[in-house]
């Protein structure tokens, strides 16, 4: 009994060890991609007052300007014209993009 404690303490570590690694392309790393000024699609979400488009790629962008006109368009699926902030993308982090056109594509996320 002794002997399958260790082989499960030691699945237990490796386990804990592989998913403690992260990827070298976070999700949302994308901020060397976005040219200026570029159209990106997706669902449009607030969570705790910041704004996220969450793509197709699955793809997360932080957003920022338009605020209105993004708070009228939560939870739907939109096309938004964007220019990306210079250094906004901490590693693991969302890329920040500020929006300057909203325009809504469908009324429900899809």
């Amino acid at each position: 009994m002794p002997g399958a404690c260790q082989v499960v303490g030691i699945l237990v570590l490796v386990c804990s060890i592989s998913f403690s690694q992260q990827p070298n392309n976070p999700p949302g790393s994308t901020a060397n991609t976005v040219s200026i000024p570029a159209k990106l699609s997706g669902c449009l979400m607030n969570i705790n007052g910041t704004f996220y488009l969450l793509t197709a790629n699955r793809e997360r962008f932080m957003l920022q300007g338009k605020h209105n006109a993004m708070f009228s368009h939560n939870g739907q699926q939109v096309e938004i014209t964007v220019k990306p902030d210079k250094g906004s993308a901490a590693h693991g982090s969302p890329t920040t993009l500020t929006v300057t056109h909203i325009e809504q594509l469908a009324q429900v996320c899809q």
